[in-house]
């Protein structure tokens, strides 16, 4: 989770520890447009997860945004899978089979088809606390510039830095991250 640095309104967020890197995937689960562009970031994630600590802030302008967020965050609570693959997950429910991802019951299925405990997920995704931590996601994702459909961003030592859009392809985001983070 990223933490409020009030001090330096120039540089609101960062990560807990300044000397970890951080990749962060700001990320509208409702746009089309990362429907089309998620394979991009789960190639970058596949490439650098072992060397960078991965989160995902949910965002969305959606009237229902702020519960989609609850259910993506409900769902990472359940188990360990990837931030990635659990907002793959909802973009395709969403994009792909049309079902209405800001009903706690539609987070209850897509749990049972990742083998989570499905009443847990849905009784969470329903909860003060988990719209809490979606409106705190929201919060973040406008101190970095409130991105449209999603954006990466690098932190570490040397700052935050906004990587190239993930419609550029992974090799160009990969490269951008060797720049600012060399291996």
């Amino acid at each position: 989770m990223a933490q409020r640095d009030r001090a330096r309104p120039s540089r609101l967020w960062r990560p807990r520890v300044a000397e970890q890197p951080l990749l962060t995937w700001v990320v509208d689960p409702l746009s089309e447009t990362v429907r089309s562009q998620i394979g991009a970031v789960r190639d970058v994630v596949m490439a650098v997860h072992d060397r960078i600590t991965v989160e995902v802030v949910l965002t969305g302008d959606h009237a229902s945004s702020e519960h989609v967020a609850a259910g993506v965050i409900a769902l990472l609570a359940a188990d360990g899978a990837t931030p990635v693959q659990a907002v793959e997950d909802v973009v395709r429910a969403h994009a792909d089979e049309g079902m209405d991802v800001a009903k706690p019951s539609s987070f209850a299925a897509i749990a049972h088809r990742r083998s989570q405990d499905g009443e847990a997920v849905e009784i969470f995704a329903a909860s003060d606390r988990a719209r809490a931590m979606a409106r705190e996601d929201r919060s973040v994702a406008r101190d970095l510039g409130d991105p449209r459909d999603h954006a990466l961003f690098f932190s570490g030592t040397t700052g935050v830095h906004r990587l190239p859009a993930p419609d550029r392809g992974a090799r160009a985001v990969l490269a951008a991250l060797e720049e600012v983070h060399p291996a």
